[in-house]
């Protein structure tokens, strides 16, 4: 074709797509394109008619097809934002991810794409910050602001929702989705006529633009064809203003969705319905939701009123009577339509059913299409029998003759709640925020729908203050529900104190209150008192288990440290609402935190965890394949970004690539100052490669040093003569005699040292000459500074390396040890030891497995003795026989450490992974074989075979590839030459 026919063709499609004829330009656009079949522009077109005509598998053809043509940055992105409307998430994704690399780092459209995706999987902080930075970048754009209000109304900050999406519209006055979400937030404050002018914009497929005119005052004679559109609540919600629309004179035809056919063709202000195929003359034909707009509408109006079918009542009436003679009420829990870009609304099936426990009626089950097993769960919180009337959904005849049999409605809005108002029946809606803009932003009833009560969903999520209410009311204790909500009221003004004071006395009153004991729990976690909210939120799961409660508990387990115990609620919580946004990363991060690895792993990839995933690779000692993985999460950034930086830098460290690990671990304290593990990290790096000031000065902020008054910011002054020092011990065994030297080094300065020591250390501080006294932790200490032995390189400006501190057996202990070690057989004695530190995520674990260990001291001539603390079951008979022949087993004496002290003085040396006794025996001055993994404890440095923090001690390092054999052979070939008795 001439290019002038080509332009021709272009302005002819987008002139047709505009006036709402999409499937004429569809037509042209497809005779243009058979005959120049690479034509991405033609693509485009007929990727938006398809848009017009809602036929999103057709958009995504246009775009695949257009991307194949040319993977241009901007095709990739336009693909990815098909991909993410038919909700193919990961693959919009990894599609936007692909158009901003191919864009060298930048491209607004697949940015939006993220964030979109961000949005609808519940990532809100991330889309958040996405939008917020596509803003700064791009202010005069308008689309950023658009979805920015757009999420924000999403998360009920409607203030902020209603800012962005004004300017988005003074940007560009055409953008029709951000005015229908305006139009929205308008109707739910009750500005009606400045709303509905908003709401006709929102989109509708087959409406080919929104209406410019009003309907004249009368319409005397004049047929008026409606057109259906959205849910079946809507299009009876909206049925209401064809009763004006009659009232002016018109003959109003109405084509309603097959559902409703029935019951439509029974509204009496309707002169007739027709069919989906049916094309009958109209003087107008107008769209059902541009109804309030076309009649100028500024005000509520009733709703409908339909009698039901007598027959179907009868044949009702029976059904339930079978079931119960008491009062009846009907439970919908969950409706909605869980779409990208749609309300959902939903809240659990057992606390609801907890909520109407009390209550003095059978429960009749109205839920539409109910989960496997979920009936049979609610009657099981509920306590008692229920009547499974679901199927009433598929016929509304049907469900309107329930409804009115029914003494009550309890449910979320759905279209059942609309057929109660067709029939004046009254209800109890529990309403989540932000509502639907019919039940207003706020108030316990909606001028639309006069007789139900409103419950409503706080800002934060919970339902328990409706449930609450709900109870309450239900039962006629309203009382109990005031002094409810006057303990919600306190708790949110920050009267933590108080409101757990009310707390308590309904529980005195009603121990197994349910809604006592959340507010209990719920104010104990926030005021950071987790351990306590433990026992509440166990109670609470005995009594009204929900997804809610199981996930509370296992976060309050995890908080206080015990992560693997919070793996079985969190579990539970997922078996109950397997589709909540996060609970499945967060069980992921829990298992990882409880060092279960693999298991993390396998869930981190069911869940799509990438970020998690990687850190778990890492973990199991795949640190190359972790690398490109946490590269791939950080490309999407969220609110745990700092965190997948921290995991990569440590990933890097292990695979000794130094300068890339310490630039992540800038970034990631660039972005987030206040992470303390990825600073006590890098501090480790640092050490390890020898700098040692800057470690010293980074391992201030590490999380570990608990109950810590404040980070120092000054060093000690030279002299502390007269000065009463005070120093708490902090971590293991091992780096509390670690930094012994430094306290000495203290000592030096002239101060008047009281030293807390471990329990287990005790004895053996209260015996070093540099101490002036030692303290229980107990006991009340006056001291001028309290100091936190970790802080002491800092503080002292002595950054190392020192030597270890002298210590001496006792001498009685020796002559046990001695006669111990003499029964055994004659010198020279070496010690094992094959396992130390703590497994588990971000905790260091140092071991080599024992029959290798074994293997390689076979040939030494020496008395093995066993070191090993808490040896497994059956593991010292194994290395025994590894090595071929008979060990002495002195793990005990890890519970003695002067006992131990004793017998590393007669031993020739010992063979160990770093580990308390390593300590002990260089404050000894004897030799140690070290086995250092990788990577390596900053105190044995990352390379060389000498430590200068342990003078005595030789080196051998695991290979990177977690390969000791290396390493062995040189233990084994040093080791074979004979020992002499008590000598270094």
């Amino acid at each position: 074709m001439a290019g002038g026919d080509d332009q021709d063709i272009l302005v002819r499609a987008a002139g047709l797509i505009l006036d709402g004829e999409a499937d004429r330009a569809l037509s042209l656009l497809g005779q243009a394109f058979a005959a120049t079949p690479t034509r991405t522009d033609l693509l485009d077109l007929m990727a938006e008619a398809h848009a017009r005509l809602g036929r999103l598998g057709s958009v995504l053809c246009c775009r695949q097809a257009a991307a194949a043509i040319e993977a241009s940055p901007d095709n990739r992105a336009k693909l990815a934002m098909a991909l993410h409307d038919c909700s193919r998430l990961a693959d919009a994704k990894a599609t936007a991810q692909a158009a901003i690399d191919a864009a060298g780092g930048e491209l607004y459209a697949a940015e939006t794409v993220l964030a979109l995706v961000a949005v609808a999987e519940g990532r809100h902080d991330a889309a958040e910050a996405t939008y917020r930075r596509l803003i700064d970048s791009h202010p005069e754009r308008a689309q950023a602001f658009g979805h920015f209000g757009i999420l924000l109304w999403s998360l009920g900050r409607a203030d902020e929702a209603e800012a962005a999406l004004t300017r988005c519209l003074e940007l560009e006055p055409g953008m029709n989705v951000a005015a229908a979400a305006l139009g929205l937030i308008r109707l739910s404050r009750g500005m009606f006529a400045d709303g509905w002018s908003f709401y006709r914009r929102r989109h509708v497929s087959a409406r080919p633009h929104p209406p410019a005119r009003h309907l004249p005052k009368r319409l005397n004679g004049q047929t008026i064809l409606v057109e259906t559109e959205q849910g079946l609540g809507d299009e009876l919600f909206f049925l209401r203003f064809a009763a004006p629309l009659a009232a002016r004179g018109a003959r109003v035809l109405y084509r309603p969705s097959p559902k409703l056919a029935a019951l439509a063709g029974r509204l009496t202000v309707l002169a007739g319905t027709v069919g989906p195929d049916e094309r009958p003359k109209a003087d107008h034909h107008v769209w059902l939701g541009d109804l309030p707009w076309l009649l100028d509408a500024d005000s509520p109006l009733p709703s409908l009123t339909l009698a039901p079918l007598p027959d179907r009542v009868e044949a009702m009436q029976a059904r339930l009577a079978a079931f119960s003679t008491r009062p009846l009420i009907g439970v919908t829990w969950r409706a909605g339509l869980q779409l990208v870009g749609r309300l959902s609304k939903a809240l659990s099936a057992e606390g609801l059913a907890t909520a109407l426990a009390p209550v003095e009626a059978d429960i009749v089950v109205l839920q539409r299409a109910p989960h496997e097993g979920e009936i049979d769960r609610f009657a099981a919180a509920l306590g008692r029998p229920v009547l499974d009337l679901s199927d009433a959904n598929d016929d509304l005849e049907d469900m309107l003759a329930a409804l009115s049999l029914l003494d009550r409605q309890v449910a979320v809005s759905n279209t059942n709640i609309h057929l109660a108002a067709l029939l004046g029946k009254p209800a109890s809606l529990l309403l989540p925020h932000p509502p639907e803009f019919r039940w207003m932003d706020q108030g316990e009833e909606s001028p639309w729908f006069p007789g139900i009560r409103l419950y409503r969903q706080e800002a934060g999520g919970t339902w328990r203050p409706a449930l609450a209410a709900l109870t309450a009311d239900l039962t006629g204790q309203a009382h109990q529900s005031d002094r409810l909500a006057a303990a919600i009221a306190l708790k949110d003004q920050g009267r933590l104190a108080e409101a757990e004071g009310e707390c308590r006395a309904l529980l005195a009153q009603a121990p197994d209150d349910p809604n006592a004991l959340h507010l209990l729990a719920a104010i104990m976690l926030s005021d950071r008192r987790p351990g306590e909210a433990v026992a509440p939120l166990k109670r609470l799961a005995r009594l009204a288990p929900s997804a809610d409660v199981w996930r509370f508990l296992g976060q309050a387990l995890a908080a206080v440290q015990l992560p693997d115990e919070a793996v079985a609620p969190l579990r539970k919580a997922l078996e109950l609402a397997p589709s909540h946004p996060g609970l499945g990363h967060l069980l992921a991060s829990i298992l990882m935190e409880a060092g279960r690895t693999e298991e993390a792993l396998d869930q981190a990839r069911t869940v799509g965890a990438t970020a998690i995933e990687g850190t778990c690779l890492h973990l199991l000692g795949r640190s190359a394949e972790a690398v490109p993985l946490l590269r791939k999460a950080l490309s999407v950034p969220d609110a745990n970004t700092d965190k997948s930086l921290n995991s990569l830098a440590q990933a890097l460290y292990a695979l000794e690539r130094y300068d890339e690990a310490e630039a992540a671990w800038a970034e990631c304290l660039k972005r987030n100052p206040g992470n303390h593990r990825a600073r006590g990290s890098l501090a480790m790096m640092l050490l390890a490669l020898g700098r040692l000031a800057e470690g010293w000065d980074h391992y201030r902020y590490r999380h570990t040093a608990l109950g810590r008054p404040g980070i120092p910011v000054r060093p000690l002054p030279e002299r502390l003569d007269g000065y009463d020092v005070l120093v708490v011990r902090e971590q293991g065994l091992g780096d509390e005699l670690f930094l012994m030297r430094f306290v000495e080094r203290l000592a030096a300065r002239g101060a008047n040292l009281t030293y807390v020591p471990g329990p287990k250390l005790a004895p053996i501080a209260a015996r070093l000459p540099f101490l002036a006294r030692t303290a229980d932790g107990t006991s009340k200490i006056t001291a001028n500074i309290g100091i936190w032995a970790g802080d002491l390189p800092w503080l002292l400006a002595e950054p190392g390396p020192l030597p270890p501190i002298t210590l001496k057996p006792l001498p009685e202990r020796v002559e046990q040890a001695r006669a111990r070690l003499a029964a055994f057989g004659p010198p020279p004695y070496v010690g094992v030891t094959w396992r130390a530190g703590i497994a588990g995520f971000n905790k260091l674990s140092k071991d080599i497995a024992p029959g290798l260990l074994a293997a390689a001291l076979r040939g030494i001539d020496a008395r093995i003795v066993v070191l090993q603390r808490g040896p497994g079951q059956g593991e010292i008979d194994a290395f025994a026989a590894a090595l071929g022949r008979e060990v002495l087993d002195c793990s005990d004496a890890n519970d003695d450490l002067e006992a131990m002290t004793a017998l590393l003085s007669l031993l020739e040396r010992q063979v160990a992974v770093s580990n308390t006794n390593v300590h002990l025996a260089a404050s000894l001055g004897r030799p140690v074989e070290v086995l250092v993994p990788r990577p390596p404890e900053f105190r044995w440095l990352v390379t060389g075979e000498r430590s200068p923090w342990f003078p005595a001690c030789r080196v051998y390092r695991q290979a990177a590839d977690g390969d000791w054999s290396r390493a062995l052979a040189s233990l084994s070939t040093g080791l074979t030459k004979p020992l002499n008795p008590l000598c270094g």
